[in-house]
């Protein structure tokens, strides 16, 4: 309640629980002290921070960047990032605050960077649409990524894998630089889908925004997706789909996979919590099993989706096989928008071939030259949304006046 929670990441993957039990977070740290000082490094990443003080939110003036380096900004929870962010805190534990949120934290002069976790309470692993951090590692490995996490070269995205790169004259998000000069921002996104805006922000203002130029394209090198689900709410649906590119080539697949909701980790729900598998035959099939169980409100999104990356041109098929029933469209068809079926009758389990995101809807680059906000230290950031309500939050830079 005093501090907010914090969740602990040991680098080597194990630990000991014993620090669980320290009765603040002053003796927590001690004990992570004595841990890293045997060899045994962690961090205590503040959880769900937009909860009132005192309610378990993030408690700013205990908060140091000693073992935490990176806030998680957007979880199962909503987003912390400021009171007016996208996706609302609606969990039983109450409303954010603005004293609690991560544009409150750096107005106060905090450096931290931001990560999205999923926490999602049946323990559906990466459960889509609830969080996930991304990392800017020197090499896939542990060291990298541990490496990475500690220089906040990390950035927050709600579910899809948006690509998103910042620079504040030469030096990549999470940086401290000094700088008397004009500032040259540049940032790069490469969208998990069409992408609406991406935003610069400076001092929590608004200075920049920019979309997607939308050059038009002969060939088509972007994404395909495929949702399925609805129906009726508690019917289990069980699912076996085969997908068929024809005219094209599949070079990656993206899964946007959902787990059981449950807004209480008391509350349970019987059966596995991972029930997804999908498998790429060779680089025109994918085969895919999962289970749907209807939408439990109009508001929550308990469909699978799986995304496909294609290169291809507006002759290419998309071939889907849902439970028997066979759907295909070109993606010239799909370029135009989405197409939807049933496995039967009303109510049946429906399938959706969403509108297709070609590579001219989804790339941005803006680049700009800032003079600053005459402030002795600025702190910048970029936003990214995409038309189907995914977001992405990059770490910041912050600037100093020499």
């Amino acid at each position: 309640m005093a501090y907010g929670d914090h969740c602990i990441y040991y680098k080597s993957g194990r630990g000991p629980l014993s620090p669980a039990s320290a009765n603040s977070l002053e003796e927590l740290r001690c004990e992570l002290r004595k841990l890293k000082a045997s060899g045994l490094d962690a961090l205590a990443v503040p959880h769900h921070i937009g909860y009132l003080p005192g309610r378990r939110g993030i408690n700013w003036g205990t908060y140091s960047e000693e073992f935490a380096p990176v806030v998680e900004i957007v979880s199962m929870h909503g987003c912390g990032e400021h009171d007016q962010a996208p996706r609302k805190y609606l969990h039983t534990m109450g409303p954010r605050d603005t004293r609690s949120t991560a544009q409150h934290g750096l107005e106060l002069g905090k450096v931290f960077g931001f990560i999205g976790s999923t926490d999602h309470h049946s323990a559906h692993p990466g459960s889509h649409g609830y969080g996930r951090a991304m990392v800017w590692a020197d090499e896939l490995t542990r060291d990298g990524i541990w490496n990475a996490v500690r220089a906040r070269r990390t950035y927050a995205v709600t579910g899809d894998r948006i690509m998103l790169a910042t620079s504040v004259n030469g030096h990549p998000m999470g940086a401290e630089i000094l700088s008397n000069g004009d500032r040259e921002i540049a940032i790069e996104v490469g969208g998990g889908d069409s992408v609406d805006y991406v935003e610069l922000v400076r001092n929590g203002e608004i200075i920049a925004r920019a979309s997607p130029p939308g050059t038009p394209e002969k060939l088509f090198d972007g994404i395909l997706s495929v949702s399925v689900g609805w129906g009726e709410v508690g019917v289990k649906e069980a699912w076996d789909i085969e997908l068929e590119v024809l005219g094209g080539v599949i070079t990656a697949v993206e899964p946007r996979l959902h787990g059981n909701d449950i807004v209480a980790p008391s509350g349970s729900i019987r059966g596995k919590f991972s029930f997804s598998a999908w498998r790429q035959m060779d680089e025109h099939r994918v085969v895919f099993i999962t289970e749907t169980r209807g939408n439990p409100t109009v508001t929550t999104d308990a469909t699978q989706q799986l995304a496909l990356h294609v290169i291809g041109d507006d002759r290419t098929t998309l071939v889907g096989r849902f439970n028997g029933v066979e759907m295909r469209h070109s993606v010239a068809e799909l370029r135009r928008g989405s197409r939807a079926g049933y496995t039967s009758g009303f109510l049946s389990g429906a399938i959706l071939m969403h509108r297709a995101s070609p590579r001219n809807k989804r790339h941005i680059n803006l680049e700009l030259v800032d003079k600053g906000s005459g402030s002795p230290r600025d702190w910048y950031y970029a936003r990214v949304r995409q038309h189907n309500d995914q977001y992405a939050w990059s770490s910041p830079t912050w600037v100093q006046s020499q």
